[in-house]
């Protein structure tokens, strides 16, 4: 994982742990979705994927260094 990553990564973290102390333990998922977190969440997780996407995937097939 790049330092790029691991930043984003932290960022992401930190808007779950957010949502977690936003919101009781136990939802319905229409419930947690009309709070509103998701779509919160999104961005965050989008540039997350889009950062880590551009360096690619390890092959599943076999270990690599």
């Amino acid at each position: 994982m790049t330092a790029d990553e691991h930043a984003a990564l932290l960022r992401l973290s930190k808007v779950m742990d957010d949502a977690c102390d936003d919101t009781p333990g136990s939802m319905e998922p229409d419930e947690f979705i009309a709070t509103g977190w998701p779509a919160r969440i999104g961005p965050t997780a989008r540039a997350l994927f889009e950062l880590m996407a551009r360096r690619g995937r390890f092959n599943e097939e076999f270990e690599e260094l």
